[in-house]
């Protein structure tokens, strides 16, 4: 279970970035996603291993290695006189404005079961 607490000297409390997260979870909850990470990773990911270029789930890869990879390839591609189109979304935005019924509306017309 987590709650959320106001952070102080916000002058609204409407934002949801105007609060803080506290997790009230027991052991038993964190044992288990300690479990399911376990799992992932021996079980999912030396089955089959993300790709390479992935930066995502890797511990010795990081959004500046990510960055690092893009500018790479940008200089590359301009040295050969090349283009390069980039897009950007900011994923965090999304998810803060995303509602718990929109998300079981988009479960629902993908047909998920609950």
């Amino acid at each position: 279970m987590v709650i959320f607490i106001p952070e102080a000297g916000k002058t609204s409390y409407t934002n949801p970035k105007s609060l803080g997260p506290i997790s009230l979870s027991s052991c038993f909850l964190k044992d288990l996603e300690r479990l399911v990470d376990w799992h992932i990773r021996l079980n999912c990911l030396s089955k089959k291993p993300l790709d390479i270029s992935r930066h995502s789930y890797l511990t010795s890869k990081s959004t500046d290695y990510a960055h690092n990879d893009l500018v790479t390839t940008m200089e590359k591609l301009r040295s050969q006189n090349l283009q390069l189109l980039c897009c950007f979304i900011n994923i965090q935005d999304a998810f803060d404005h995303t509602s718990p019924s929109m998300v079981l509306k988009a479960l629902q017309r993908h047909k998920y079961r609950l």
